[in-house]
């Protein structure tokens, strides 16, 4: 008579999970016979980590949290566009790069897509860092003009993206 294969799969698992069983109980018996002082240093060591565990699922970590707004200054005949960070809880950057994604306008009024970056010394938290459009630079090493309409920006510390999204307009300064 031939054997059923789920049959098979079944008796197996059943066996290992008694031999699992087995091992627990003869590791629980053998903790038992532990000294009280041994115990006590298990169970601190657990609740410990039980606690951890509890407190990354409960309160994750929140994201760094930045204020980015877009305002146009007054420059002689022109106007200037300026990006203002203000870190809220990201700690200090100090290895940051701020992208942005947008639309240059030049005198003219001619309008060239393009996307630029800039390298910050630091954006501490709690203060506001104020970044003008001639410290940013595309691939090639082009400055965007006076002009900028930005639709987009990326803030990287060491590399990593703390925060996207795009800068709320502001008023004229």
């Amino acid at each position: 008579m031939k054997k059923d294969p789920a049959m098979s799969v079944k008796e197996t698992a059943l066996e290992t999970a008694q031999q699992g069983k087995a091992l627990l109980l003869d590791r629980w018996r053998g903790f038992r016979e532990e000294s009280p002082y041994f115990q006590a240093k298990v169970g601190l060591v657990a609740a410990w980590v039980v606690v951890s565990l509890l407190t990354l699922l409960l309160v994750p970590p929140t994201r760094a949290t930045f204020v980015v707004e877009q305002k146009m200054i007054n420059f002689g005949l022109a106007e200037k566009t300026t990006l203002i960070i203000a870190n809220q809880k990201g700690g200090d950057l100090t290895r940051g790069v701020v992208e942005v994604t947008g639309t240059m306008i030049d005198f003219d009024g001619k309008k060239t897509p393009g996307r630029w970056a800039t390298k910050v010394i630091a954006i501490p938290q709690g203060l506001k860092t104020t970044l003008a459009t001639e410290s940013f630079f595309d691939a090639k090493g082009g400055c965007p003009g006076y002009q900028l309409e930005i639709e987009q920006v990326v803030i990287k510390d060491d590399g990593d993206e703390v925060w996207s999204g795009p800068p709320r307009s502001g008023a004229k300064r």
